[in-house]
C-alpha cells in the first residue's frame, strides 16, 4: 500500500505516522512537479529529535503601503521634483511556514514568521494580516473563527518568537466539511490546506494539486 492510500480511522485526527506519510507525499510532488509553478520556493521535510516538520517558503511582493516607506529601500522610489515621485516594484516580504503535528490536538499546526526585503522580521500583526491574510478571512480569524486566531508563540524547534494559528478548532473545522468516504493521508493535508493554510494566503498551488490526484 502507497502511504498516500493508508486510511485515518481517527479522523479528524491524524496520528505522527499518518501526518509523516502525508508530508513525504506532498514533498515528493513538489519535487516532480514544483518547476511548473512559480507560488512556493521551497518545500522540505526535517527531523530535529524526534519531530518532523515540513517547511514551505513563498516570496511575496507587497503593495508600497503595506511597509512603512521608511523601511523601503532607497531605490523603491525616484523623485523627479518636490511634487512627483514614481513607484517602483513593491518590496518582497519572505514567509516562511512551519507545519508540525500537535501531539495534543492531534492536527498539524501552522507556524509562520515574515522577512521583509532588509531580512528583518515583521512584528506588526497589522502587517501580517495585510501582507498574508486574504480580505475574505479577516474577519474570520480576528472573531477567533473556527480555525482559531493568530499570535505570538515560541516556535517548538528554533525556541524563537514566531506567529501561528491556534489549533484548538482546527478538528472542528475539518469535520464540518467532510463527507462520510474514508480520508487518505494525503487527501486530510490537502484538505487541511484547503482550510487552514487559506487563510493566510498558503493555498496549495493547482499544479501541485493537480498532480496530487494521481499520486
Amino acid at each position: 500500500m502507497k502511504a498516500s492510500e493508508s486510511s485515518l480511522p481517527s479522523f479528524p485526527s491524524i496520528s505522527d505516522q499518518g501526518f509523516v506519510e502525508a508530508c513525504m507525499q506532498l514533498v515528493g510532488i513538489y519535487q516532480s512537479h514544483g518547476e511548473f509553478q512559480s507560488s512556493w520556493t521551497k518545500v522540505q521535510l526535517d527531523k530535529v529529535d524526534s519531530v518532523t516538520f515540513m517547511t514551505i517558503q513563498r516570496d511575496i511582493e507587497v503593495d508600497r503601503n503595506v511597509i512603512d516607506a521608511d523601511e523601503l529601500v532607497d531605490d523603491e522610489f525616484h523623485e523627479h521634483d518636490d511634487h512627483s515621485i514614481v513607484k517602483t516594484d513593491g518590496p518582497t516580504v519572505r514567509a516562511r511556514f512551519t507545519i508540525i503535528r500537535s501531539p495534543t490536538y492531534q492536527v498539524p499546526v501552522l507556524y509562520f514568521d515574515l522577512l521583509d526585503q532588509h531580512s528583518k522580521p515583521v512584528t506588526d500583526i497589522a502587517d501580517v494580516y495585510r501582507i498574508l491574510v486574504p480580505e475574505i478571512h479577516r474577519c474570520q480569524i480576528n472573531s477567533i473563527g473556527v480555525i482559531g486566531a493568530i499570535s505570538m508563540t515560541s516556535h517548538p524547534i528554533t525556541d524563537r518568537p514566531t506567529f501561528f494559528v491556534h489549533p484548538c478548532r482546527t478538528a472542528e473545522a475539518l469535520s464540518n466539511v467532510v463527507s462520510n468516504r474514508p480520508y487518505r493521508t494525503l487527501d486530510y493535508l490537502m484538505l487541511w490546506f484547503g482550510i487552514v493554510g487559506s487563510t493566510l494566503g498558503l493555498s496549495i498551488p493547482v499544479e501541485l494539486l493537480n498532480a496530487s490526484n494521481t499520486a
